[in-house]
């Protein structure tokens, strides 16, 4: 929102507290995804709006449902009582039977970054398992990534999505490539079709990927013990070009996900590791002992990296856990 269109927002945020007993079910859904989109968060209106899903809740259908909590979600709310009204109301079987495949997958994300577990999500999951050949590319990577968050271990359900997720690769942006390779690997669910496919589609479209798309996909890829030489070439040569745009979550992903498949790109590491030590003091312990483990592993003499690793790290010791000590060792 511009600075210009503020008075205006204002002024319909306003008149939407004032009127917000007239609002019917679509005009307080639209409301929501709208002042939403615009992250307003003004605490009068959102009470508002509130106080009308509580007055019309028992007449949302599945997309009145997905779209409110998904709107909640962006703008980080923390009212669990509405989240627990919407979420009792959408387990009516009535309701739940409503619920389409982009009903499912938003409804997931929204729980997710609401941290709102509730027993709706169970259910979601199981249409999911019958829904599947009506997903999109987007429905499956968004509900792999919320069920991967969540730690939901359904064995078919994971089947479901790989399976559903190879035969639509080519299709998917490259968040969603992201997204899907780092959701099976966080839960263990490696299917190795699904990460050939994710290579294979992923490199016409790397230059496109963000520098947490790349993080994630090869830290993913080293965490599955995964090899893909032209993937991970292709990660190294974009790498080279936008090293710059890094944080030291991404330096460091980067250089332990080429060290765990001993993938030994001399100029890549260089690269990551002068990243680093240009803001070293502002490197967290984690990242600090990953590069330096990753020397080591990889027989990189880099002594002046290490020096300043080391100057770095004495002067953080309280924060290294057990892993970290173990790697800097």
């Amino acid at each position: 929102m511009s600075h210009q269109e503020m008075p205006l927002y204002e002024a319909i945020s306003l008149a939407c507290m004032n009127r917000i007993s007239e609002f019917s079910v679509q005009d307080l859904t639209s409301s929501a995804w709208r002042f939403a989109t615009l992250r307003m968060r003004s605490p009068s209106l959102v009470d508002a709006i509130s106080w009308g899903i509580q007055q019309r809740v028992a007449q949302f259908v599945s997309r009145d449902i997905a779209g409110t909590l998904w709107a909640l979600a962006k703008i980080e709310s923390k009212d669990r009582p509405l989240m627990d009204l919407i979420a009792g109301h959408a387990l009516n079987p009535l309701v739940l039977d409503q619920f389409k495949p982009q009903d499912c997958s938003a409804t997931a994300w929204a729980m997710t970054r609401l941290a709102h577990h509730s027993p709706l999500l169970t259910h979601l999951m199981e249409r999911v398992k019958s829904q599947i050949h009506h997903f999109n590319s987007q429905d499956i990577s968004n509900t792999a990534w919320a069920s991967a968050r969540l730690l939901i271990r359904d064995t078919q359900l994971w089947q479901t999505l790989c399976s559903a997720a190879k035969e639509s690769m080519k299709d998917f942006a490259p968040q969603k490539i992201s997204n899907t390779t780092w959701a099976c690997s966080t839960i263990e669910a490696f299917d190795r079709a699904l990460f050939e496919a994710a290579a294979s589609h992923g490199i016409p479209k790397l230059a496109a990927f963000s520098a947490q798309d790349k993080a994630n996909s090869v830290w993913s890829f080293g965490k599955q013990e995964f090899l893909h030489l032209p993937f991970m070439d292709t990660v190294a040569e974009e790498s080279l070009r936008h090293v710059h745009e890094y944080t030291h979550q991404h330096t460091s992903n980067i250089g332990w996900a080429f060290t765990k498949l001993l993938v030994h790109n001399g100029p890549l590491m260089t690269a990551l590791l002068m990243r680093i030590r240009a803001e070293i003091s502002e490197a967290q312990a984690q990242t600090l002992s990953s590069m330096v483990w990753s020397l080591a592993r990889l027989a990189i003499r880099e002594t002046s990296f290490v020096a300043s690793a080391t100057s770095a790290a004495h002067q953080r010791l309280g924060e290294f856990g057990a892993q970290e000590i173990s790697n800097s060792s």
